[in-house]
């Protein structure tokens, strides 16, 4: 018998007790059988026992291996397999909400899902992240029957997902909302009526579920970047016209009005409803020296009038509050040459200095952000007298985007003409806000030549493009992405005689919007931002590009009196009002409107 570690006593085979002699009391062998030697044999729960000891001695490993075990397990067996990914795992479930009886979207319901809540858009859809598992989803809206139903929010999205039918409780309305101006079904407008929210389609359709007790509601519509509309919905679930209604896009227009017998700012919506005086008239105003020039975004513009003095001056009108600052005034002539971006560029020039002074005419710009004026270039001059000068003066101012590129040019007394010779007509960029200044070129009078002026003039030929002439030699240059080069591709001929369109930059800068003379009539064009590309919007028209509103809407002048609107892809006409347009016209200038 042994006994082994665990105190109990195992029998041994006969066969090893018979094979080990026993040992005498001296330590000699004997000639008698020895005692069998005892050996210990290990039981289940000594091996069980060293295991553990060996799981707990690599716990990094053997703890996850075995959490990973259990999950494969209940993974298997799909009554769990949700139970256990939702513990840890999330997915987006989609649902779409129709009404049970016309199979339209059922905007605005409720969607309750674990927990969360989500509201149905246009299409009736809603969307929330939620556990895996299934649920159940509760749909609830006003004059509808609450919804209750089953749903597995699986591991993969449904390529289209389930529908939920939800029962009118009340009348059925169909609605039509369009815009006014395009007359195209405007989207996601808020429609509330009796306490409820709908919305409209792609399409600019509804179907509102209205109580029966009333022949018709008052409503409210609401939707990004148009005016709110109070309307009254007549219950009813036929399409009738007292359910189309029109609202229209939010913005504001100014421009200048004679209609009280002086010459006023005023404003209105977008179709020419709520009319407002911004800027009432003195009685001194000038027509033909009275202008309003608005930036592209229409945040700012700038009045020249003579409202309370003799001289004209120049003021900013912020839109945002309608506020008159004053930007320039004195004893001078102001030239405009329009906004460079929220810069506005303008040529002045001092009764007070005399033409063969030094800094007679000066360009400024005005940065209407920080109203702050700044100096841009001025003029020098060298003599004596009206009979004994030579004076620099500036020619073309043109901006393009916040680039400014002018002429500074010479002209000298008959007498004395010898003062010109060492003097030099230039083209020059820079930039609006005085950087950047470059002469781009520059020529003299060539040797063995007399004369009294040396000058340099220019024509906006396309979007971003001038042709230049330089009067002595009759060469051509052009300006394009910042480079003067000369060029052969226009003549004296073509130079004076040739149509060149003005391009209106849209608001973002990447849509242009010009005419082109056709049999007598106008032909309108949109195209890219350099002036190219350009999709017909209308033609054989009395309409003349008169601006931007946003990138979405076009304005056009009529007979020089009436201003219009219509979308930029062309399509009806609306009037906004008839306005007072001075004489001057900025041909050539893109950077803004009013111009026309």
């Amino acid at each position: 018998m042994a006994e082994d570690d665990s105190g109990e006593i195992k029998e041994l085979p006969v066969e090893e007790i018979e094979a080990k002699p026993a040992e005498s009391s001296a330590g000699d062998v004997s000639d008698e059988k020895p005692k069998p030697k005892q050996i210990k044999v290990k039981s289940k729960s000594s091996k069980l026992k060293r295991l553990w000891r060996k799981y707990q001695a690599r716990k990094k490993i053997t703890i996850p291996l075995t959490v990973l075990l259990v999950i494969l397990l209940l993974l298997a067996v799909p009554y769990s397999r949700y139970k256990v990914l939702g513990l840890f795992m999330k997915q987006n479930f989609a649902v779409e909400v129709i009404d049970s009886q016309t199979g339209k979207p059922v905007t605005g319901a409720q969607v309750k899902l674990s927990g969360k809540t989500a509201e149905t858009d246009n299409q009736g859809k809603a969307s929330v992240k939620v556990p895996l598992g299934k649920k159940n989803i509760e749909v609830t809206k006003k004059y509808y029957k609450d919804t209750n139903q089953k749903v597995l929010v699986g591991l993969k999205k449904a390529k289209t997902p389930p529908q939920i039918k939800m029962e009118a409780t009340g009348r059925q309305v169909p609605v039509t909302i369009t815009n006014k101006i395009t007359g195209k079904g405007v989207e996601n407008v808020t429609i509330k009526a009796a306490d409820a929210e709908f919305k409209t389609d792609s399409e600019g359709t509804a179907t509102l579920v209205l109580p029966t007790d009333k022949e018709t509601y008052a409503a409210t519509l609401s939707a990004k970047d148009y005016n709110d509309k109070a309307i009254t919905v007549k219950v009813t679930d036929q399409e009738v016209d007292e359910n189309k209604f029109v609202i229209v896009p939010a913005g504001k227009l100014y421009f200048l009005s004679k209609a009280s017998g002086k010459i006023d700012v005023v404003k209105t919506d977008l179709d020419g409803s709520n009319r407002q005086t911004v800027i009432k008239g003195t009685g001194k105003e000038v027509e033909s020296d009275t202008v309003l020039l608005a930036s592209r975004d229409w945040k700012y513009l700038v009045l020249k009038s003579k409202r309370d003095s003799t001289q004209p001056k120049l003021y900013l009108i912020e839109t945002a509050t309608d506020t008159l600052t004053t930007i320039d005034e004195g004893d001078a002539t102001f030239n405009l040459t329009g906004w460079a971006e929220h810069y506005f560029v303008y040529t002045v020039g001092r009764n007070s200095v005399q033409f063969w002074q030094p800094k007679q005419s000066a360009i400024k710009g005005y940065n209407a952000e920080n109203k702050h004026l700044a100096i841009l270039d001025e003029t020098t001059a060298d003599g004596t007298g009206q009979f004994d000068y030579a004076a620099e003066y500036f020619g073309d101012v043109f901006a393009i985007r916040s680039t400014i590129i002018y002429e500074k040019n010479w002209n000298g007394s008959y007498l004395s003409t010898d003062r010109m010779n060492d003097k030099q007509a230039k083209i020059i960029s820079i930039q609006a806000d005085g950087s950047k200044k470059a002469t781009l070129k520059s020529s003299g009078v060539p040797s063995g030549t007399t004369t009294s002026l040396i000058s340099f003039e220019g024509r906006v030929y396309e979007a971003n493009g001038i042709y230049f002439k330089y009067s002595l030699d009759d060469s051509f240059y052009k300006y394009e992405n910042g480079q003067l080069t000369s060029t052969a591709d226009v003549s004296v001929n073509t130079f004076y005689s040739e149509h060149y369109p003005t391009f209106l930059l849209s608001p973002s800068g990447n849509q242009t919007f010009w005419s082109e003379p056709r049999d007598g009539k106008n032909t309108l064009f949109v195209g890219d931002q350099s002036g190219e590309h350009g999709k017909q919007t209308a033609s054989l028209s009395e309409l003349t590009p008169y601006g931007w509103y946003s990138d979405n809407y076009l304005l056009v002048s009529k007979n020089g009196s009436e201003l219009y609107i219509l979308g930029a892809a062309g399509g009806q006409t609306l009037k906004v009002s008839d306005y007072h347009k001075p004489a001057l016209n900025f041909n050539g200038y893109g950077g803004g409107y009013g111009g026309f």
